[in-house]
């Protein structure tokens, strides 16, 4: 099975990693961290909005990997961007995560008027070394379209949250060279004759792909019926196999 993925700057990015979005202080950071490394997770996904990066830093000193076998990704929020302040925003993270880079920096939402000054900005950062790759977070096509056209950097990686539950970003599949898929609400899973209603796009240009998530629901189904780890340790497996 792989693990990991190669970006476009030769540097790779574990394929499995956790999301701290609910953290909320040193104690839930230290018990998600610890047993997360315990378990194999090398990348760590935080945000300067989450208000947590202190206690996620704290956690990661303590966790006993060594910095270079850790990938730690945070973002840049809305109201940075509207100041202009890129740089002043990805100090005060590493300040507060307690290190020297960050290893994928990603702009959180694309502020209209402002991401394609802030992505000027996050390259240079790049060339800087404090940020050892950059990307985007919630991007449509049409931003991304915007910021191919002024981007210098080969590194772009758009991050996408994919809820099945009937909001699509299927302009964007094609667009991206990597798409992350996190599964939220396991029991849509199940439901497979609302394929058509949750995917009409593909159902009408990608018909196998469709078939694919079919099968594959019904594998994941049949695999947790057997299983003795719980749900989120199979769909985990599943979705980087």
């Amino acid at each position: 099975m792989t693990t990991s993925v190669f970006l476009n700057n030769d540097r790779t990015m574990p394929l499995l990693g956790l999301g701290l979005y609910k953290i909320t202080d040193d104690a839930e950071a230290e018990t998600a961290i610890t047993t997360a490394v315990q378990n194999g997770y090398r990348l760590f996904d935080t945000a300067s909005a989450y208000k947590n990066e202190e206690f996620v830093g704290h956690a990661l000193a303590k966790c006993g990997i060594p910095r270079k076998d850790l990938f730690v990704t945070t973002k840049i929020w809305n109201n940075a961007q509207r100041l202009g302040d890129v740089e002043g925003s990805l100090q005060r993270s590493l300040d507060r995560l307690s290190l020297d880079y960050i290893d994928l920096y990603l702009i959180h939402w694309p502020v209209p008027g402002c991401f394609l000054n802030t992505w000027k900005d996050m390259e240079k950062i790049l060339e800087s070394g404090r940020a050892l790759s950059i990307g985007v977070s919630n991007f449509e096509i049409r931003h991304l379209e915007e910021l191919r056209r002024i981007s210098r950097s080969k590194t772009f990686l758009p991050g996408y949250l994919l809820h099945i539950s009937g909001i699509s970003y299927e302009s964007v599949y094609p667009f991206c060279f990597l798409v992350l898929f996190l599964y939220v609400l396991f029991k849509l899973f199940r439901r497979h004759e609302h394929l058509s209603r949750l995917c009409p796009f593909f159902l009408t240009n990608h018909s196998g792909i469709c078939q694919l998530i079919h099968d594959s629901c019904r594998s994941v189904e049949t695999n947790l019926k057997n299983r003795t780890f719980p749900d989120n340790h199979c769909l985990a497996f599943w979705s980087i196999s």
